[in-house]
């Protein structure tokens, strides 16, 4: 897709200046035409000779002599049309002119296979294709198929400078740490033999989770405050304490330092990156994290944000949080969810 918007950039300044030299030109023949019709006036008023032979030579075939082009009759465009119809007329010629200049890649032979968490095929997925080519008046053409029986699906006779797989069922999710996505017809990226693998998740038993979104203000100054996780609000009795110690709005940009901590009341955080974070592990948890930043080090940041696995009460609730905080915000972001039935299942319904 990148590439596509790179040559339609390259494409609009050559026509654009294509266009203006066009303009030009036929300015110049109006004028030209416009010389030789006063000359003959002249001629013929002065001598009927000179105007035979006049009439003679305006019978010859001469480039000069041509009525010039109007580059918007080219278009289609003409001076009775709607706005919204001459934009759609240039369009139009846009494309065909682009296509002149942007030669086409060859034709795509591209062929996958739809496979689970344990490389076994998936039949009857729905592979959606975007491919990018100026053969579409929009610049794109999408297409759809369904893995077969062995999981395998293919996208060929088309032509265009790249194309982007979308894989997906229901009962899935898709791996999309692992599956790639944009191809390229020059890239020698598959073949019936030697396919592209998309990788599903099967779903497994979803929960029903509690979760909250909570946005918050507090204080700079390193006051804590405690959330009450369960019923999601601010209370003295929450779970989850955090403090923060942060410069004025005003003053963010001068800052040298700024700190925030994250206290588990019975409980602690274990740091996660995974995409299927649907089970909490049974140890590890810290019961503190904290961040300190101080301008001139190498971790210095005016933004963090984290994911975590918690575990806090008893007995206890296993869930799993995300928070960000900034220097300029009021407070930290926070999202969580957590099973409220002891089970460390994260898996949502």
């Amino acid at each position: 897709m990148k590439r596509f918007q790179l040559y339609t950039a390259l494409v609009l300044v050559v026509l654009l200046t294509l266009l203006l030299v066009y303009w030009h030109q036929s300015h110049n023949a109006t004028n030209a035409v416009s010389t030789n019709i006063v000359a003959d006036v002249q001629v013929t008023t002065n001598s009927e000779i000179s105007a035979s032979s006049n009439i003679s030579t305006k019978n010859k075939p001469s480039e000069a002599g041509k009525p010039p082009v109007d580059p918007l009759a080219q278009m289609g465009i003409t001076p009775g049309m709607t706005e919204s119809q001459k934009q759609q007329k240039w369009a139009e010629w846009y494309v065909k002119e682009a296509a002149k200049l942007v030669p086409e890649q060859k034709p795509f032979e591209f062929y996958g296979k739809v496979v689970d968490e344990n490389t076994q095929a998936v039949a009857g997925a729905g592979v959606h294709f975007i491919l990018s080519t100026t053969t579409s008046p929009n610049g794109v053409l999408d297409a759809d198929t369904a893995s077969a029986d062995d999981g395998g699906f293919s996208l060929t006779g088309k032509t265009g400078s790249s194309v982007s797989v979308y894989v997906s069922k229901t009962g899935y999710n898709e791996v999309k740490s692992i599956n790639r996505i944009n191809y390229d017809p020059t890239g020698n990226n598959s073949s019936k033999d030697s396919p592209v693998y998309f990788h599903l998740r099967k779903k497994g038993t979803g929960v029903d989770l509690i979760s909250a979104v909570l946005n918050l203000k507090m204080p700079r100054d390193g006051t804590p405050v405690n959330i009450d996780l369960i019923n999601k609000k601010i209370g003295a009795d929450g779970q989850l304490q955090i403090s923060q110690v942060k410069p004025l709005y005003e003053n963010w940009k001068t800052a040298t330092a700024w700190s925030f901590s994250m206290t588990l009341q019975n409980g602690g955080f274990v740091e996660q990156s995974e995409e299927f974070p649907f089970e909490a592990p049974i140890n590890g948890y810290l019961s503190t994290v904290a961040f300190d930043f101080k301008a001139g080090n190498p971790d210095w940041k005016t933004n963090v944000k984290k994911s975590y696995y918690i575990v806090f009460g008893t007995p206890p609730s296993y869930g799993r949080i995300v928070i960000e905080n900034d220097i300029m915000w009021g407070g930290p972001h926070i999202s969580y969810s957590f099973n409220p039935d002891g089970s460390r299942n994260l898996e949502p319904q």
